[in-house]
């Protein structure tokens, strides 16, 4: 059991360099429902993804790919703060919609699809920041990577898919319903 925590902290912690990033794009998480759920990921709060000393140890980062990292991700963070505080609003009127005693469908469908064009905005920015560091990576690195999500992945099946990485949440209809709701 000891084994299958500390393996499920590993990959925890590189779920989020190789999965957090994706995040920032994603609609609210299912589990969270209409009202909010847990945001667009960890660069919305400003916090890069993943690549903290833990993860330089993991991939034996040198001190010049640790600094060319964080400039990447201030560079991206820099370049995406406008569309963040944007998502940030359409969050925040969705939300205010779905507040109201009798909830308007038509004007919360219209909210989502002017939110639409900046989600996919910023996936795209996400793709670009991920290449880029990658590219940062050298071919050994990348392949560690790579193994390392492949073994989160095998994890996240042999605990029933649980809330490992950016996939909390997608799950609930396997969970038996409590109080017959």
């Amino acid at each position: 059991m000891k084994t299958k925590l500390a393996m499920l902290a590993g990959c925890a912690a590189l779920a989020v360099l190789v999965l957090g990033p994706s995040a920032l794009a994603q609609a609210p998480c299912p589990g969270g429902g209409p009202f909010g759920g847990p945001g667009f990921g960890p660069m919305a709060g400003g916090h890069g993804p993943g690549f903290g000393p833990r993860m330089a140890r993991l991939l034996d980062l040198t001190d010049e790919q640790q600094a060319q990292i964080k400039a990447v991700l201030e560079t991206h963070r820099m370049a995406t703060a406008e569309l963040r505080v944007q998502l940030a609003a359409k969050r925040g009127e969705i939300k205010a919609l779905w507040s109201a005693d009798h909830p308007d469908k038509a004007a919360i469908l219209a909210k989502i699809a002017e939110s639409d064009p900046l989600r996919q905005q910023m996936r795209e920015d996400h793709v670009q920041l991920r290449l880029e560091m990658r590219e940062i990576l050298t071919p050994a690195q990348r392949k560690l990577l790579i193994d390392k999500r492949a073994k989160l992945r095998e994890l996240r099946e042999e605990l029933g898919g649980g809330c490992v990485g950016r996939h909390r949440g997608r799950h609930h209809a396997r969970r038996p319903v409590r109080g017959g709701v």
